[in-house]
């Protein structure tokens, strides 16, 4: 849930910033960064759709190929990958917005590097998963991202029907569909519970499947960007 905005970051920065946490440093390369991520927290049962949303700075203008480092991935999570990014697409989203390139089995890593990552690695603290987006400033153009899924939690594509079902484990596909909405520039919903039944709600437990379909204010607040 909290997002960090850094301005004008270079390129050295960056990569000492992600290694060592501290030290950010502001040069005008005309990017920005803004990293998002999902806390856990009581989602189910379900409010009624409000259809309330938000928007960021940026949206996806282009093709993005993105590449899943398989590594630690749960059976079934590409597939899971693949249909939340689709579920996106059939909103005002462009089709071939999000490409799946060649997956990689070496590890992923969060960085600048034209390469926008999917993968599963620790997470510090009790986040599910976190989205980091570079954008050009002028443009509002995604320049690329990086989605990381917290490995010290249990995953699976989970199966079942309903908002929730009962499981100690997180749905890649639910957790997922969240996850690109930031890339898409669907922010995240205030905290507030009555807003829950909105994909981009800044919360998720285990056991959660409803985020797999969109709610009204998401499919409103991707149709507004697009």
């Amino acid at each position: 849930m909290k997002r960090l905005l850094v301005l004008g970051l270079s390129l050295s920065a960056l990569a000492a910033a992600l290694v060592i946490g501290r030290g950010w440093r502001a040069n005008d390369d005309g990017l920005a960064l803004s990293v998002e991520s999902i806390k856990p927290g009581v989602t189910c049962p379900v409010n009624a759709d409000n259809g309330v949303y938000k928007l960021d700075r940026w949206k996806a203008d282009g093709a993005l190929t993105y590449t899943n480092h398989t590594a630690n991935f749960p059976a079934g999570a590409a597939a899971a990958i693949a249909a939340s990014f689709a579920t996106w697409e059939a909103t005002d989203v462009p089709d071939g917005t999000f490409v799946a390139g060649t997956p990689a089995t070496g590890p992923g890593a969060v960085g600048l590097d034209s390469e926008n990552a999917v993968f599963f690695a620790p997470l510090g603290g009790s986040t599910i998963a976190t989205t980091y987006v570079w954008y050009n400033r002028a443009t509002r153009k995604v320049v690329e991202f990086d989605m990381v899924f917290n490995s010290n939690l249990a995953w699976e594509a989970l199966s079942g029907s309903g908002d929730c079902v009962t499981s100690t484990s997180f749905d890649v596909q639910d957790i997922a569909t969240h996850e690109i909405g930031h890339v898409v520039g669907v922010a995240h919903t205030s905290p507030n519970g009555a807003n829950n039944a909105q994909s981009m709600y800044p919360y998720g437990q285990a056991g959660e499947l409803y985020k797999r379909s969109l709610g009204d204010g998401d499919v409103a607040g991707a149709n507004a960007k697009y």
